[in-house]
């Protein structure tokens, strides 16, 4: 039922507590509570849920991922976009340019291994070579 990655990780979250309801309803109760401030250890707490998740979900079905997120980010709704900028969050007047998974992929492992080798240089070697193992 899931169109978007928001919708995958979240809704399907939200559902352990009211099974029944829409993917719709949920986007409907998300706008209305985007507008609340969430504290920091929450947030962290979310974007390591959902980063590991997707990496599983991404690695186990990756053209499911690549439609989730095509979808997601490719085709934003402008009735999507107006009704977040109108709950409160603090969006731009537009939609961001759409960014290929493969480019979002590419800065994402640059940026880990940038990370590695500020805090933790004894992987970065063997990281390399897992990935030239895998190319």
């Amino acid at each position: 039922e899931a169109r978007t990655i928001t919708e995958l990780f979240m809704i399907s979250e939200m559902r352990t507590d009211e099974p029944d309801r829409s993917a719709e309803e949920w986007a409907i109760w998300n706008l209305g509570v985007a507008g609340q401030k969430l504290k920091i250890k929450v947030v962290g707490q979310l974007s390591v849920l959902y980063g590991i998740r997707g990496a599983g979900v991404g690695s186990v079905y990756p053209e499911l991922f690549e439609e989730l997120y095509v979808n997601s980010y490719a085709n934003m709704d402008e009735n999507d976009w107006s009704r977040a900028k109108s709950a409160g969050l603090d969006v731009p007047e537009e939609p961001p340019a759409y960014i290929p998974l493969a480019e979002r992929e590419r800065e994402t492992v640059e940026g880990f291994l940038e990370f590695c080798q500020e805090f933790h240089p004894q992987i970065v070697d063997r990281l390399r070579d897992a990935g030239e193992r895998t190319s």
